[in-house]
């Protein structure tokens, strides 16, 4: 049994985004493998979570404030002059731009006190933490996302970059502190590799299959999103919504399609068109729907709403994008489209074919118990052996 101490800038409670749902599902099985989580929230302005639910979690939580640093100057100065020369080029973060380093104290007092066999740290552009631990203690690099490159995929799609990007030099900066990596899916653990020759583990994102029946969904039809207002989100609505949504509705005119999450705040009502917001449960929502879509066009890491989607026996249509890391469960459990016409094919023949989706529900508990099977399991053996080799010492 280990203690791990988990550093984090987002909440592990309410799982209402992908981040949040990815850290709570792996803490989850770390807890139901007997070890002890304690978990530290590095609380950022505009990013609050659930405080008693997490400490009802785990095993002791802390929040200290995080003061995300002002954007540097020469970024400014830079970013400003390629905006107006209309160039499609921005500086590029560095690896601790975005560190708050008033946080060290109280994370030096908490280590002192708690003594962690391991540490855990989410997002790469938070790990100058580790700087703060001895070899002693195993450091675990959580990534979530490849970032290093990252404003060049927005560019591609014509958008200037949001949040969080920077090099690949300085991406290895930050992976290159811990002593193991964890990929979210094998196309980014690829990307690690090239970087670093650090231990990289492929693990994806662990979904507790439904216990529900399935059952039959509401008349007339209804499409179902569930997702945060990120950026690599509104466009895929965006998408849907100009491409698809009318040429489904010319050959299933009655057709609803319900927005569930923060991401329905950015869309303009429409008929037909249900922007529901967050909600408690999503599992009503999930068995009211005839097909959950994900129509991304770009983006990174594995799509969590894919996975959450199959998880909940229902069937999906996505795009090569939101299937990224289970390409090969195509046509088995999820339909694949990357056209608007495809898409809407895709839609209207699980609609109208009880066998197909009868099918695709079998594919999805398959998969689902496949992945969750084997997506664990090289870290608890990464664990394992630190452990003994520290008993061993």
């Amino acid at each position: 049994m280990a203690k791990i101490l988990v550093i984090s800038p987002n909440p592990s409670h309410p799982q209402i985004a992908g981040n949040r749902a990815r850290i709570f599902s792996l803490l989850r099985e770390l807890q139901k493998n007997k070890h002890n989580i304690h978990f530290l929230f590095l609380e950022r302005a505009g990013g609050e979570g659930d405080n008693k639910a997490m400490e009802r979690q785990w095993d002791s939580y802390w929040r200290i404030p995080y003061h995300q640093p002002s954007i540097p100057l020469r970024k400014k100065g830079y970013d400003s002059i390629t905006r107006l020369l209309g160039i499609s080029r921005v500086l590029p973060y560095r690896i601790d731009d975005w560190f708050d380093n008033s946080v060290s104290s109280s994370v030096r007092e908490l280590s002192a006190k708690l003594k962690p066999d391991i540490v855990m740290v989410e997002y790469v552009y938070v790990s100058k933490i580790f700087d703060l631990f001895g070899r002693e203690v195993l450091k675990i690099l959580d990534t979530h996302d490849v970032f290093g490159g990252r404003d060049r995929l927005f560019f591609q799609n014509n958008l200037r970059p949001q949040w969080f990007y920077t090099s690949e030099e300085e991406e290895k900066k930050g992976i290159d502190r811990a002593d193991l990596i964890l990929a979210i899916q094998s196309q980014e653990a690829e990307h690690f590799r090239k970087l670093s020759d650090k231990k990289i583990l492929t693990i994806g994102h662990l979904s507790n299959p439904s216990e529900s029946e399935v059952i039959e969904p509401l008349l007339p039809p209804r499409l179902l999103f569930v997702g945060s207002s990120n950026h690599a989100n509104l466009e895929g609505i965006k998408w849907f919504l100009e491409n698809v949504l009318d040429l489904i509705r010319t050959k299933s005119p009655e057709i609803e399609f319900d927005i569930v999450g923060s991401a329905g705040e950015f869309v303009e009502p429409a008929p037909g068109v249900n922007l529901l917001g967050t909600v408690e449960k999503l599992t009503p929502f999930y068995q009211n729907a005839s097909v959950v879509i994900n129509p991304l066009q770009f983006g990174t890491g594995l799509k969590i709403k894919t996975v959450e989607a199959l998880a909940m026996k229902r069937p999906l249509v996505t795009t090569p994008i939101g299937a990224a890391g289970i390409e090969e469960w195509a046509g088995r459990a999820f339909l694949c489209a990357k056209t608007p016409e495809e898409f809407t094919a895709a839609i209207i023949q699980i609609i109208r074919s009880k066998e197909l989706q009868e099918t695709l529900v079998k594919g999805a508990e398959d998969l689902i118990g496949f992945y969750n099977r084997q997506a664990f399991s090289p870290l608890k053996r990464e664990i394992d052996n630190f452990l003994n080799r520290k008993k061993l010492s």
